[in-house]
């Protein structure tokens, strides 16, 4: 299952220079995982109603960790 997570840069999410602040990510990261586990349950409730045998998904994130490119902005949309 591949699952891909867009948010939107918000005004709070910044810092006094207009850069997202770095713990923000960390945030971002935080509403990936949850909005992973909402998808994953789905799916699963989708094969069980469609009479399927239901076989369990599992995912693990082993490591958290981001690298600095370069500012980013609000407005930007990724």
């Amino acid at each position: 299952m591949r699952f891909t997570f867009r948010c939107q840069v918000r005004w709070d999410d910044m810092d006094a220079f207009g850069h997202v602040n770095n713990v923000t990510f960390f945030a971002y990261m935080q509403e990936a995982r949850t909005g992973m586990l909402f998808a994953t349950v789905v799916a699963f409730l989708v094969e069980l109603a469609l009479g399927h045998s239901g076989a369990p998904f599992y995912w693990l994130a082993a490591i958290g960790g981001f690298t600095y490119l370069g500012a980013y902005l609000y407005g930007t949309r990724h």
